[in-house]
C-alpha cells in the first residue's frame, strides 16, 4: 500500500476531510509520497515526490475531476517517470504493485515540505524553459528535477 501525504491545498481541492485520511504508517520501497498542487500559467499542476529519495514527477494541466481521481493520475505519472528514467521492468512492476492500494494522509514532515517547495520552484522554472505552447517536455523536466 502507498500513502500519498497531501498538502492542505491539495486536500481541499480533492474534497477530503480529516476523517477521510489515514494515519497508519506503511513501509514502502520509496517511503510515503508527498503531493502538492501548484499553478503554472493559471493551470493546475501536481508535483509528487518520494519521501526517501525525493524522486519526483510533475503532472500538468489537471482538472478538478482528475484531482478527485488522484490515484489514477498518480499511477500513470509514476509509470511514465519510471520508464523515462530507465528503470528495469521488474523494478517498475514492483513499484506499481505497491501502488495498487492508495490511502491519503496529511503531511507529516516539515523538512519534506521545504524540499517540495523548492521542487515546485524548480518545476515552474523548467516548465517555463522547456514548456511548449501545446505540451511541455515532461521527460526532460523530470530529468532536470531528478
Amino acid at each position: 500500500m502507498t500513502i500519498i501525504r497531501c498538502t492542505k491545498k491539495l486536500l481541499k481541492e480533492m474534497g477530503l476531510k480529516p476523517a477521510d485520511l489515514s494515519g497508519a504508517p506503511q513501509e514502502a520501497l520509496l517511503g510515503d509520497w508527498y503531493g502538492n498542487l501548484f499553478y503554472h500559467n493559471r493551470k493546475k499542476c501536481l508535483l509528487f515526490a518520494a519521501e526517501k529519495t525525493l524522486l519526483c514527477f510533475v503532472v500538468t494541466e489537471v482538472t478538478r475531476q482528475q484531482i478527485r481521481k488522484l490515484e489514477e493520475v498518480f499511477r500513470e505519472g509514476l509509470f511514465r517517470l519510471l520508464l523515462d528514467e530507465g528503470f528495469q521492468p521488474n523494478q517498475v512492476s514492483q513499484l506499481l504493485d505497491e501502488c495498487r492500494e492508495i490511502e491519503y494522509a496529511a503531511t507529516a514532515d516539515r523538512g519534506m515540505i521545504g524540499s517540495m517547495n523548492e521542487l515546485v520552484k524548480d518545476a515552474q522554472f523548467w516548465l517555463g524553459q522547456l514548456g511548449r505552447p501545446v505540451a511541455p517536455d515532461l521527460p526532460a523536466i523530470h530529468q532536470k528535477l531528478n
